[in-house]
């Protein structure tokens, strides 16, 4: 397929390699000279030095014969502009990356009024992964398929659980239509056969549907997230309190920026705010941190993050956002990339 993408972020640079490794046609378009040439260079692809938003620029690319048209800019407005004018163009499908909440409330909430084939929305991806985590304690990852009905989850298996030394025969006689897709062990990835056992420390990658997997996941009886503390108010965190509203976790957002944290006072009344620095050691454990069931570091600082989430670790918190672990970015893209993938693999 002929693809063109514009924007040579993070996103865009790793989106490139991929799309190039499964021998797509790939045009890339790109503002920064450095970038551009940087990209092209690494992957011997076709690139025009300009802003996707730009007719001229779309005229010279041949948008009308492309068969995706991918917008993922740093600014939203840009990436609109550019889906839009490639749809009207003559593209066959456009995939758009929106992360303002204002955006994606106004024109995506219901419908996708502007007529895109895809929105991609990288921050609310990350929420909604942080939310299938306190959903599922026990879970080192939750994906979830088809609405919700299946879910994905890893897994790892300790010496003092039931699960050690069990058969994979056994599974869906004691857990349904659980299944085991795959067994990483020792560093190296095993799709398991009947006769095989569980051992300890094997990380063990687990599907089924919404009942099944809730009944497996209550096998480990763990002790449900009733309290939960957010380092960093931005727009991770606006999603997941959004998606969190309705539940009886009782939640605290610490903010180092004042007019942030008025921000968020106003659009969630009932949430308790504190401006100061989360990742300060003193006002983490002036405001109990340790207490919590779970914390999710959430600062635009992948290295804050980190130090704050090992700070977190040492002191006792229970569960600790993977996106602590991970340098958000990185997860941000992983993630992107992945919908974005499943899109054009559907598309074929």
């Amino acid at each position: 397929m002929k693809i063109i993408l514009v924007g040579g972020g993070k996103v865009g640079f790793a989106l490139c390699r991929s799309l190039v490794a499964e021998k797509h046609d790939v045009l890339l378009i790109e503002q920064n000279e450095a970038v551009l040439n940087h990209i092209v260079n690494r992957f011997d692809i076709i690139g025009i030095l300009g802003n996707g938003a730009d007719f001229a620029i779309l005229e010279q690319a041949s948008v009308q014969d492309c068969d995706i048209f991918i917008a993922l800019t740093e600014y939203d407005e840009v990436n609109m502009i550019a889906a839009v004018l490639a749809k009207k163009m003559g593209a066959k499908e456009t995939i758009v990356r929106v992360r303002n909440p204002e955006y994606s409330n106004t024109y995506f909430k219901e419908k996708n009024i502007l007529g895109f084939s895809l929105i991609v929305n990288p921050e609310l991806l990350a929420a909604r992964a942080i939310a299938n985590i306190i959903d599922f304690p026990n879970a080192l990852s939750v994906e979830r398929f088809f609405g919700g009905r299946v879910s994905l989850m890893e897994f790892t298996v300790k010496s003092s659980s039931g699960l050690c030394q069990m058969p994979i025969s056994d599974f869906r006689k004691k857990f349904g239509n659980v299944i085991v897709c795959a067994i990483e062990r020792d560093h190296q990835i095993i799709i398991p056969s009947g006769d095989m056992t569980v051992q300890d420390k094997d990380r063990i990658f687990v599907t089924g549907n919404r009942v099944d997997m809730m009944l497996f996941h209550n096998y480990f009886k763990s002790r449900a997230v009733k309290s939960l503390l957010i380092v960093g108010a931005g727009r991770i965190a606006y999603y997941l309190l959004g998606i969190l509203k309705d539940s009886r976790i009782d939640t605290k957002v610490i903010e180092i920026n004042p007019e942030i944290a008025s921000f968020f006072s106003e659009k969630f009344p009932n949430l308790h705010i504190v401006q100061g620095d989360g990742t300060a050691k003193d006002i983490l454990l002036e405001e109990s941190a340790q207490h919590y069931d779970a914390v999710a570091t959430l600062t635009g600082v992948d290295e804050e993050n980190l130090i704050t989430s090992m700070f977190l670790d040492r002191v006792g918190v229970q569960k600790i956002s993977p996106r602590s672990i991970v340098p958000v970015s990185s997860r941000l893209s992983m993630r992107l990339i992945f919908q974005v993938s499943s899109h054009l693999k559907a598309s074929l």
